[in-house]
């Protein structure tokens, strides 16, 4: 359709947001502005869930439950990661997906954003496929609902940017 412009956020396969925005398009040709406004969002965010250990704007589960973010390690794991590793929070052993996660490998142009959380194991703790331990599932890459909003916000001010001109 003339004049509509479809985004989609998919993280490991799965469609997080998808919004229809119509009119204007034609005064738009570079997002990459709106762009660089989520690759920050996606930091920031990022930043506040590893601080949380995943309860930030996590909303609620399918059930309509509070989702009171990633789920608890074991007791012995626990025990073990306290004394090897020290006082450290959900997700976080050396540091190193933390770090991939809030400053992920930014990839912008005019037409596209690509944001690549560069750790080996980052997609076991994001993936949905069954497992093959006993290690819950710790998806840290999902965007929340206030997140999608802010993105689309940057869109919209983007196309009204845009059409001012």
């Amino acid at each position: 359709m003339p004049g509509t412009l479809h985004f989609s956020f998919d993280i490991d396969g799965d469609r997080e947001v998808s919004v229809k925005l119509h009119g204007l398009m034609a005064a738009v040709t570079d997002f990459s502005p709106a762009f660089k406004v989520m690759a920050r969002d996606w930091s920031t965010t990022m930043a506040a869930k590893f601080a949380a250990s995943g309860d930030f704007e996590t909303g609620t589960d399918e059930e309509g439950n509070p989702n009171p973010g990633w789920a608890p390690l074991a007791p012995s794991y626990a025990a073990y990661k306290q004394r090897r590793f020290g006082n450290q929070p959900l997700l976080v052993r050396t540091g190193a997906l933390r770090q991939a996660a809030v400053n992920p490998r930014e990839v912008i142009t005019e037409t596209s954003l690509r944001l690549t959380v560069a750790s080996a194991y980052a997609l076991y703790h994001q993936s949905s496929r069954p497992r093959t331990s006993n290690l819950p599932r710790r998806a840290f890459a999902s965007l929340t609902a206030k997140q999608g909003g802010r993105w689309v916000r940057a869109v919209r001010e983007q196309i009204k940017k845009a059409a001012e001109k």
